[in-house]
């Protein structure tokens, strides 16, 4: 029988073995892993080349550009244009560079990386925009007690057009057309400030863009404080038609007839934009208290029809920035 002591000293032998062997096994995988590594090559993705005519050519086409209801809306051909009185169109043929047709920018999107071989080709344009219909009170209201600023600006053009002639500084300047006389305090190169003296309170003028005479009821060196007098019932023009005056001591309410069809200008903010910019609106639909205008005239707001027919192509014309949106940055095609 063997002794405690050797039974022990196979123990930690065997202990011994099996440790070197791990140590064996890791480095060997270590090893393994790092020339794998090694032999890994990036395979870059392949580049496709764009084919067709691109951002920056100079190229021919004939085209017909129509709404859904086939009214033609612009076009080359001109027998089309007059049938569907498009007041201005190309003739014939129509040569730009791609990505500055000065149209919808969907426009030259959809005609990149057409070929001559495409013959003509019929694409349909989806709306870049919403359409834009705003509900209006038919009851305006306008409150009758208001302050005047005595500092006026003018445009240079429109000072010497009012007035007769070149401003200056100092000048005192009156007109038929204006109820005040005013004396120049300030000018630019494109402006001018004037300011209205010899007014009194209780005095009475038409003031400008005004259709009744309103009061002066107390004046300050900025400003005056004026009361509107309209007569009950009056009728006045407005940007949608005819409107009839009514009255109470604080208030003058306007009660306007809307003219159905109407078309007119007005400026408006838009989602996303800072500022108002002038809209054409059409009226589409009148109530008893309320009417509605759509915008008119914009295609953005449209899903359009182009057919179009490639005629000639000159590559690399001019360079055109197209600002990639997904990446925000901007890159030269």
């Amino acid at each position: 029988m063997k002794s405690k002591k050797t039974k022990s000293s196979a123990v930690k032998k065997e202990h011994i073995v099996v440790v070197v062997f791990l140590i064996l096994i890791v480095a060997a995988t270590v090893l393994l892993t790092t020339k794998s590594a090694d032999n890994i090559v990036d395979i870059p993705e392949p580049i496709l080349e764009e084919t067709g005519v691109q951002y920056g050519d100079l190229i021919t086409i004939k085209y017909i550009l129509s709404l859904e209801n086939g009214t033609v809306v612009d076009t080359t051909d001109e027998q089309l244009a007059q049938q569907h009185s498009v007041q201005t169109y190309p003739k014939g043929e129509y040569a730009f560079i791609l990505g500055q047709s000065g149209k919808l920018k969907t426009f030259d999107e959809a005609i990149k990386g057409l070929s001559a071989e495409h013959g003509k080709k019929t694409i349909i344009l989806e709306p870049i925009e919403h359409e834009i219909i705003l509900d209006l009170d038919r009851t305006q209201h306008v409150e009758r007690t208001v302050s005047y600023l005595r500092n006026q600006r003018f445009s240079i053009t429109d000072f010497e057009k009012f007035f007769g002639k070149k401003p200056t500084i100092g000048a005192i300047v009156k007109s038929n057309e204006l109820p005040f006389t005013y004396k120049v305090v300030n000018m630019s190169e494109s402006k001018v400030l004037a300011y209205i003296i010899n007014v009194k309170e209780g005095q009475t003028y038409t003031f400008p863009k005004m259709d009744w005479p309103s009061k002066i009821l107390k004046i300050a060196e900025q400003d005056m404080l004026i009361y509107h007098t309209p007569k009950e019932g009056q009728v006045i023009e407005t940007l949608f038609g005819n409107a009839t005056v009514h009255l109470d001591t604080k208030m003058i309410f306007l009660y306007q007839y809307p003219e159905f069809g109407m078309i007119f200008e007005k400026a408006i903010e838009l989602p996303g934009q800072t500022g108002a910019i002038p809209q054409k609106f059409q009226i589409i639909d009148v109530q008893k208290n309320t009417f509605r205008v759509k915008r008119y005239g914009s295609l953005a707001d449209k899903r359009l029809t182009l057919e179009v027919e490639l005629l000639e192509v000159v590559e690399d014309v001019k360079e055109v920035k197209i600002r990639n949106k997904l990446l925000g940055t901007e890159r030269v095609n």
